[in-house]
């Protein structure tokens, strides 16, 4: 994880959840969510009141296939599926959600992962950019880099520009359309 004292202070705690996505990847897939959930327990340490940093939240949750959810407070959501593999997710629309409403509350009682919604996230190719969005045309065609700069391939639409969800028009590859 990044020195809180180090020159560049990650103010919003999305540099060190770029690290912790990397170390996970690193990690043997029956050991990654854990590790991602200590990881970003760290976190959610750094980033609390007083630390001068904003704060970063991150709630899990065991989806109904036994996945590990990350659920964060900017509408994604980081997903460890049964297999190990991480997947990136928008928190509302890649999840059948069920909840449980009172008068004085909202809470998730279940969440069904639609991976073919998702993105998943794979390790940075030998020699790929270290900043995000660089070099995306040297990664495998269907892999592009995340905001933290990590590959992710489509489940089911691809991504391609700066960071959010675009869909290439039907009939052409999203890597033709790279600048």
């Amino acid at each position: 994880m990044q020195d809180p004292s180090a020159d560049e202070i990650d103010s919003t705690g999305e540099a060190m959840l770029g690290q912790a996505i990397e170390r996970a990847l690193a990690a043997p897939p029956q050991e990654r969510a854990d590790l991602l959930e200590r990881l970003t327990g760290e976190i959610a340490l750094a980033t609390a009141p007083g630390s001068g940093r904003r704060p970063w939240t991150c709630s899990v949750h065991t989806g109904t296939d036994g996945s590990r959810i990350f659920r964060g407070g900017l509408g994604y959501s980081i997903v460890v599926d049964p297999q190990g593999r991480l997947w990136r997710a928008g928190t509302v629309e890649d999840f059948a959600t069920t909840y449980a409403i009172t008068p004085i509350s909202c809470e998730i009682v279940a969440m069904q992962p639609e991976y073919a919604q998702m993105r998943e996230y794979v390790p940075r190719p030998p020699g790929s950019a270290s900043r995000p969005g660089e070099d995306a045309r040297n990664m495998e065609s269907g892999a592009r880099l995340d905001p933290q700069g990590h590959g992710v391939v489509d489940g089911g639409r691809l991504a391609v520009g700066p960071p959010g969800r675009f869909e290439a028009p039907p009939g052409e590859r999203a890597d033709e359309r790279l600048p």
